[in-house]
């Protein structure tokens, strides 16, 4: 009501004593002895909400007054001194009131650039208030961490949407906003995991702010971002045995959907700045592909959800006609890659597979005919089926439509892919998932058999490559699977494919 009260006013003197007298009551605001100092968060907010109010009307007189008591005082920066640190000499009631004033300055900073009016922020937000926000952001504490990057978002949101865009795109502030995001994503623990959203967020940011000079290390952010984001995915445990784990997994699962969407429209940013080419989406693949054959289901999960969100992104910007490539020379690769996860032990994998491989052919679609595949046609229409049958957990009805998809890929897939696609079915053999190296031989020994003909001038090398993935291959299945491979190829070209296994070494002459 305080703050409320004295937007009504316009006695100059009376404004400046009451907005002395909340920094005073704040100042002797005392917690409990032995309460750690992150117990201050909530009774400075109560000032602070009476400092926002205040500024929407007196702005000028409350960022006058942070600025001198907090924001441009020298007793901040002596705290972090050599001498500070030791506590013989160190006063322990100075030290609290400057973390009282630093607690109440960064909330009220995030109060007002909600409340106070645009026009006016824009002229008090200053350099000098953004280089404090971001100097204060080596605190340990989480919560002020957090409130610095939602300040910080609202008032680059303010400038980048006016004509003082000017403030946020000097090199040093840049540089300044990279460093905060690569500190939180290069932390190799969870710790930082609940800012992680605001994180991304930033760093979407970022991508836009340097859109035209093209500075930023944006595959290095997105490499970071992605490790990060995936690597406390693979710490969801599946079964957990006790309360600590169940803890455990809610708080990850938590803030990894709330990161999610984050991740999602950050790789749009990243595609959009770079015209979504092809090249950009190799980059994209390359940071996911780890991931999408992780033995924790969880990322698997996670991964597969990010690569099906960026190629519905990159279908809708993907430039058509005379601007863009007649050919998509990925989809070979990209869809070798992505079979052992339509053969998944894990339904949801499976499924959000599927979409993925879907995406995949519809944009070797646009390349080649300069137009959007139409819901209707046939390969679309069975598509769609497979996606609805795929969540069977019936092993003989997944490898039945494991060949229902072998003979769309054959359909769909142009002649100078082949070699391709068979090359990194063959490299599934690593995969970590029994049920995805059985489903990806068995697809290529229906491909062969359907295709093998045409793949008259690759019999050498694939013939080297089955035979060493038969070596290297630990499931009997698939190994079998792998010969009968070859057995396919053999029918096409008897004479070619005979030969060459004649010319292998044997085993004891090696």
């Amino acid at each position: 009501m305080f703050g409320v009260c004295l937007c009504h006013t316009t006695d100059e003197h009376m404004i400046c004593n009451k907005i002395d007298l909340i920094f005073e009551l704040a100042k002797a605001e005392k917690v409990d002895k032995n309460a750690p100092n992150e117990e201050y968060e909530q009774p400075m907010q109560d000032y602070a909400d009476s400092l926002g109010y205040v500024a929407v009307t007196h702005l000028d007189k409350v960022m006058a007054k942070l600025g001198s008591t907090v924001i441009d005082d020298n007793s901040v920066k002596k705290s972090n001194s050599f001498f500070s640190h030791l506590s013989f000499i160190k006063d322990s009631a100075k030290e609290l009131e400057i973390y009282k004033m630093k607690i109440l300055t960064l909330e009220a900073l995030n109060v007002i650039v909600y409340r106070a009016p645009k026009e006016q922020l824009l002229h008090h937000f200053t350099e000098t208030v953004i280089n404090y926000l971001i100097a204060q952001f080596d605190s340990k504490e989480l919560f002020i961490k957090q409130l610095i990057l939602d300040t910080l978002l609202a008032s680059i949101d303010i400038f980048m949407t006016s004509d003082w865009e000017e403030r946020m795109t000097g090199s040093k502030i840049r540089s300044d906003l990279h460093k905060m995001c690569l500190t939180i994503t290069s932390d190799t623990t969870n710790e930082y995991l609940p800012v992680f959203p605001s994180i991304i967020k930033l760093s979407t940011v970022l991508v836009k702010l340097h859109a035209k000079d093209q500075v930023l290390s944006v595959n290095g952010l997105l490499d970071s971002i992605c490790f990060y984001f995936f690597s406390n995915a693979h710490n969801l445990k599946l079964r957990s045995n006790s309360i600590d784990n169940d803890t455990q997994n809610s708080f990850l699962a938590t803030f990894l959907n709330l990161a999610l969407p984050e991740v999602n429209r950050f790789i749009q940013q990243v595609l959009e700045q770079q015209d979504a080419s092809p090249a950009s989406l190799d980059d994209v693949h390359s940071i996911l592909e780890g991931w999408l054959k992780d033995k924790n289901c969880e990322a698997r999960i996670c991964a597969c959800h990010v690569y099906n969100s960026t190629l519905a992104v990159y279908m809708k910007s993907t430039k058509i006609g005379c601007e863009g490539p007649s050919k998509f020379n990925q989809t070979g690769s990209m869809l070798g890659k992505i079979i052992p996860r339509c053969i998944d032990s894990n339904a949801t994998v499976r499924q959000t597979a599927v979409e993925v491989l879907t995406k995949i052919l519809e944009i070797a679609y646009i390349y080649e005919t300069v137009t959007v595949a139409d819901d209707r046609v046939e390969w679309l229409v069975e598509l769609k089926k497979i996606h609805d049958e795929i969540v069977t957990d019936d092993p003989k009805e997944i490898y039945r439509i494991a060949g229902e998809l072998a003979r769309i890929v054959a359909q769909r897939l142009s002649s100078y892919q082949y070699v391709k696609f068979c090359k990194c079915l063959l490299g599934s053999i690593n995969d970590p998932e029994q049920s995805s190296v059985i489903g990806a031989s068995h697809v290529l020994k229906l491909f062969m058999h359907v295709k093998g003909a045409e793949m008259y001038h690759a019999i050498p090398e694939l013939i080297k490559d089955c035979l060493y993935a038969v070596k290297l291959c630990e499931i009997s299945r698939a190994r079998a699977a792998i010969v009968k491979s070859i057995l396919a190829l053999t029918k096409h070209h008897p004479k070619l494919v005979c030969n060459e296994i004649l010319s292998q070494s044997l085993p004891l002459e090696e």
